[in-house]
């Protein structure tokens, strides 16, 4: 709390009063359900940006090492078939479609 300006009527001569000011009347400074809340939310608005940039700087990472190890990017990152190699022929199929493979 902000100590009170008493002037006294005259601009030249005031009076500073720190009355109900918790210090000097030895009171605590209680925490009140709106303090705590917003102590909450300050906290978690901080957490929400490291988490962000903690993604982005994974998203970073990943996109720079994934041009590292295969030179261009196909656009089809993250999407694979297994495929399987057929014994008796030597062609390559999709494991899914291992019905529909026929030797020729």
């Amino acid at each position: 709390m902000l100590p009170q300006i008493d002037y006294g009527g005259r601009a030249s001569v005031f009076r500073v009063s720190n009355e109900g000011s918790p210090h000097e009347s030895g009171g605590m400074v209680m925490l009140s359900l709106g303090k705590i809340l917003g102590l909450a939310v300050i906290l978690f608005v901080v957490w929400q940006v490291f988490r962000f940039l903690e993604t982005q700087k994974k998203i970073r990472e990943s996109q720079s090492s994934g041009h590292d190890q295969s030179g261009a990017s196909d656009g089809a990152a993250g999407s694979s078939v297994d495929m399987i190699e057929c014994p008796r022929c030597g062609k390559w199929y999709q494991a899914a479609n291992e019905a529909e493979h026929s030797c020729e």
